[in-house]
């Protein structure tokens, strides 16, 4: 029984439940926020109010991306889930090991070289004061900061999911995904609502029934596949030339990037394998993607970005990345970064 579906027959235990999570999740962010110091640079945080993913990490590269063609020295802060660094706060290198530095910082570091900085640290002030002292920074990204309310922030972006628009609504935890109840949506600046590739007028009907989120702006984002980079030999391709393939994933709702392949490729995936989040992809792991494939008679995998900076070559098959940006929606891309 997937855990959905046991809350689901359990909503009126669990509900109760979830009013008191979110009660002492209140109480014990009120008490951070007036400890809260603010630093003399441009600070945006990105975040959720739901656990699992929602598109931060890519949308904290869009953004880094941006600053960097404004001539700007942006440095992104991520707490840096399951990473092991030896000290702290960690400035992550493209050569790091993802054990150490925890998967989406490497894969920010690496996509993002030269551009910008990827520091690591549960204690983001800390990592910040580090940052100004040895990296000359002009702007910092909070990645998942949404909860971290210790440094205060100059705009606060949260991201939505249809889920959470729809039978996701204000189920906080254990009752459902939430970490805290919908007045805490109070306390964001703008809202962007990843649409997992579902049309974009449906969506907005939704939003129009959320009456938390009509004083705030509102954007809408999908991801756009723009190619393929093959993990073994580096180089880029723009299609697979019609072949069978296997999609390969270890992110949370696995779901949201059947789209964005197939509207790449033209064609959906013949099998998908997904992994629990942030998957190590050990020998196990790389045993169950061949079998896999021999299952359905391909020698393409693809896998996202993510989940490339875990997995080495695997013999006889074709593994490629997903390469992807993040698309703002009904031409208001720049009406958006504006407002940063």
């Amino acid at each position: 029984m997937s855990l959905i579906v046991l809350q689901e027959k359990c909503k009126r235990i669990l509900e109760p439940l979830g009013e008191m999570y979110a009660l002492a999740v209140r109480i014990h962010l009120n008490f951070l926020k007036k400890k809260a110091d603010k630093i003399p640079f441009p600070v945006i945080s990105v975040g959720n109010i739901s656990m699992g993913g929602t598109g931060k990490t890519p949308v904290c590269a869009f953004l880094a991306e941006y600053f960097a063609k404004k001539g700007k020295k942006p440095i992104i802060l991520s707490r840096g889930y399951k990473s092991k660094p030896g000290r702290l706060p960690h400035l992550v290198k493209t050569n790091d090991n993802p054990g150490v530095c925890g998967d989406e910082p490497l894969l920010l570091a690496r996509s993002l070289a030269g551009k910008a900085e990827v520091v690591v640290d549960p204690k983001r002030l800390r990592a910040a004061r580090w940052a100004m002292e040895n990296l000359s920074p002009d702007v910092f990204i909070l990645d998942d900061g949404f909860q971290h309310v210790q440094l205060k922030r100059d705009r606060d972006l949260v991201l939505l999911t249809p889920h959470d628009l729809e039978a996701g609504w204000n189920r906080v935890f254990p009752c459902g995904s939430w970490r805290e109840d919908e007045q805490a949506l109070e306390r964001a600046d703008i809202f962007l609502i990843n649409l997992w590739g579902r049309g974009i007028e449906e969506i907005k009907c939704l939003v129009a029934g959320r009456p938390s989120l009509r004083q705030r702006p509102v954007y809408y984002l999908d991801f756009q596949v723009e190619g393929l980079k093959n993990i073994d030999s580096g180089k880029y391709a723009d299609n697979i030339h019609k072949k069978p393939y296997i999609l390969v994933s270890g992110v949370a709702n696995p779901q949201k990037i059947f789209t964005p392949i197939g509207n790449f490729l033209g064609y959906a995936p013949l099998s998908h394998l997904p992994f629990p989040d942030h998957h190590d992809f050990g020998r196990e792991s790389v045993r169950a993607i061949i079998a896999l494939a021999k299952e359905a008679g391909v020698h393409d995998a693809i896998c996202t970005s993510k989940d490339a900076v875990k997995l080495k070559p695997v013999s006889g098959l074709r593994v490629w990345e997903m390469m992807v940006r993040v698309r703002i929606l009904d031409g208001k891309e720049e009406r958006f970064l504006e407002r940063l």
